[in-house]
């Protein structure tokens, strides 16, 4: 496998696999969005080294969106869309009538330009996604919260109540700025109670406090399942500027525990 030249290619140990688990890093199965079509380099295991940070057991994962790259599968053509993607999730999801508390760790290194030259124009703007919390049926599919990252904010978390993607509120980390939130891993938290009803409860942590609650409102609808996804995910494409770079970010300790009720 041939490696761009920003990643070092004595560091990989594996890349990731559709339908397997990350070893030392998840304890589930995780799945590919447009798993034939991604690069080859896009989702690796990476060893610890003075390039390639850890947060435990001396392994990351790292995500690489290359300039120009788009894929697609027989559902969703990000090539025609203005969009591009490296993502994956948990592919079982947790159904109703449960409890769900996702762990992760992301590191945004100083160096890298998730932007891609982009002043900030809140009309205009390309919108780069590090994070998702999804709840998804036979026929339905929306977020919970959408985890992105802005040059002039930041980590900001948004959340949406009605299974729509119209934002119902935006949360950004407390006494933080963009500049302190890359060299260094960030630990977040979601805790869902997996209803389709008033039982439903969604809580956000960053850094290890609470900053966003919810209570009695539904997290699924009928017959749904609840499920991180983690990666870059671009939205307007066309909206970045030359010239490219590769987009890069590391994730480690990820783990969810369920509970029945």
């Amino acid at each position: 496998m041939s490696f761009a030249n920003d990643i070092d290619k004595n560091a990989v140990i594996d890349r990731c696999k559709h339908g397997s688990v990350l070893p030392k890093i998840t304890k589930f199965y995780i799945n590919m969005t447009h798993e034939k079509t991604i690069p080859k380099d896009g989702c690796l295991i990476m060893k610890e080294n003075v390039n390639n940070p850890a947060k435990s057991n001396q392994r990351s994962v790292r995500i690489t969106v290359p300039p120009g790259f788009c894929s697609w599968d027989d559902g969703w053509n990000d090539c025609e869309t203005d969009r591009s993607r490296v993502e994956f999730y948990d592919g079982e999801g947790v159904g109703s009538r449960n409890g769900v508390v996702y762990n992760f760790s992301i590191y945004i290194p100083k160096e890298v330009n998730l932007s891609q030259n982009k002043k900030w124009n809140k009309r205009h703007e390309n919108t780069i996604f590090l994070s998702q919390l999804n709840t998804r049926t036979e026929n339905h599919y929306s977020s919970l919260v959408m985890l992105v990252w802005t040059d002039h904010s930041g980590l900001i978390f948004q959340t949406y109540d009605n299974f729509n993607w119209y934002i119902s509120e935006e949360t950004k980390m407390s006494n933080s700025t963009p500049d302190s939130q890359k060299g260094r891993w960030i630990d977040i938290r979601y805790e869902v109670d997996v209803y389709p009803n008033q039982k439903g409860k969604l809580k956000i942590y960053a850094d290890n406090k609470m900053i966003y609650e919810r209570y009695q409102h539904p997290t699924i609808k009928n017959g749904g399942s609840v499920s991180l996804k983690l990666g870059i995910y671009n939205y307007r494409v066309s909206e970045m500027k030359e010239p490219r770079t590769s987009q890069y970010v590391y994730y480690d300790d990820i783990n969810k525990k369920v509970t029945s009720y």
